[in-house]
């Protein structure tokens, strides 16, 4: 892969986890930070093992 494609592919993979991120935050009536911690990892790993 060139760099750019790789770095088209970094970002839409960031924006994704993002919007997913602010879709379930803004669901939530009230989030801990631990529930906040735990999300945040597992869209981090779900998105670090799609490629």
């Amino acid at each position: 892969m060139t760099p750019v494609a790789v770095g088209v592919l970094a970002v839409s993979m960031s924006v994704d986890a993002f919007v997913a991120s602010v879709g379930k935050g803004a669901g939530a009536q009230r989030v801990k930070f631990g529930t906040a911690l735990r999300t945040g990892l597992i869209f981090g790993v779900v998105e670090m093992i799609t490629p």
